[in-house]
């Protein structure tokens, strides 16, 4: 799936940047709310900080320090 949108994003990017742009913004706006969400739900369902923080490439603390246990 995010292969298919970046190629998609580089096509876009071919025929119209600007819009191609535009749509990079969109999701560099909504990845931080969706990743929060996410971890939310993973949290909810078991998940820990440590595999949490494995999947997203970052510390543990990244997330754990902005939620409530």
């Amino acid at each position: 799936m995010l292969t298919a949108l970046q190629d998609r994003i580089t096509e876009l990017s071919k025929t119209s940047p600007v819009t191609a742009l535009r749509a990079i913004a969109r999701l560099q706006d909504t990845t931080p709310a969706l990743a929060l969400a996410t971890v939310r739900t993973a949290r909810a369902a078991m998940v820990s900080w440590e595999a949490i923080g494995t999947a997203l490439g970052c510390t543990r603390q990244c997330y754990a320090r902005h939620m409530p246990d």
